[in-house]
């Protein structure tokens, strides 16, 4: 008997506190296929048509087709994008504190999602970088990523802080909880035999289903009646079993 009502007030209970499903999904993914040219090339119109992402040439110098930031090789890449112009084509003198050029994300919907992760690949063709503690800010190349979490920008990786060897690598970064979400690289190489691109983004998080509510009080004792009912229905048949009630069995 006191397994029998154990058992049913487990079950009333398990109805109640039903644990929240958590499912991982892909919130943005962008790898850049079929995109080749979009962007903005020296001498050219920016390009963004049909994809669903956005630049800022800030104080890029694009001068010529050879000078670009946009899709390349099905990556986005940067070729000598000269923020500040330090190039002998630059008649002021250059600027010592620019703005880089960047590529950003569209905003995306984070709300109801928690665990959140961002990624992506970064990769260069050349391994000499001028990022030298003693140089103006205009001659450096720069490679950064941050993400904005509902506008407040934070920094993921800043992947030239010296001069040297770039390493290939993939960028992971956890990121709080929020509402809105956008990826934000920024990217600058002072000659054309420096690129810097990047690829694969991806952006995941695990999906809180609330949908299994907890009930409200008038349910709940419902369900403890309900379970009431059924307790006391396989009390009634244990009772008949003992009096040998059986009104099924043949007469012998």
């Amino acid at each position: 008997m006191k397994k029998t009502v154990l058992a049913s007030l487990s079950l009333v209970l398990g109805l109640i506190f039903v644990p929240e499903n958590v499912q991982a999904l892909t919130l943005y993914g962008e790898d850049f296929s079929g995109q080749n040219g979009k962007g903005a090339t020296g001498g050219a119109a920016t390009d963004v048509v049909g994809v669903d992402w956005s630049i800022e040439l800030n104080d890029a110098a694009l001068f010529d087709s050879n000078d670009y930031f946009r899709v390349e090789a099905e990556a986005f890449t940067a070729r000598d994008t000269n923020a500040g112009c330090p190039n002998v084509r630059c008649t002021s003198g250059g600027n010592l504190n620019p703005l880089f050029p960047a590529w950003l994300s569209p905003e995306i919907d984070i709300s109801g999602f928690t665990n959140l992760a961002l990624s992506l690949d970064t990769f260069a063709s050349d391994v000499s970088f001028e990022h030298e503690e003693n140089s103006p800010i205009g001659e450096k190349d720069y490679f950064i990523v941050s993400y904005l979490l509902d506008d407040v920008e934070f920094l993921a990786a800043d992947l030239i802080t010296q001069s040297g060897l770039f390493t290939n690598q993939t960028v992971n970064q956890a990121i709080g909880d929020g509402s809105t979400l956008q990826v934000k690289v920024q990217l600058n190489t002072t000659a054309s035999t420096e690129l810097l691109s990047f690829d694969n983004i991806l952006v995941t998080g695990d999906q809180i289903n609330s949908s299994q509510s907890v009930p409200e009080p008038a349910s709940i004792m419902g369900l403890i009646a309900l379970a009431g009912v059924g307790i006391a229905s396989r009390k009634r048949q244990s009772v008949g079993a003992g009096l040998g009630t059986n009104l099924s069995k043949p007469n012998r």
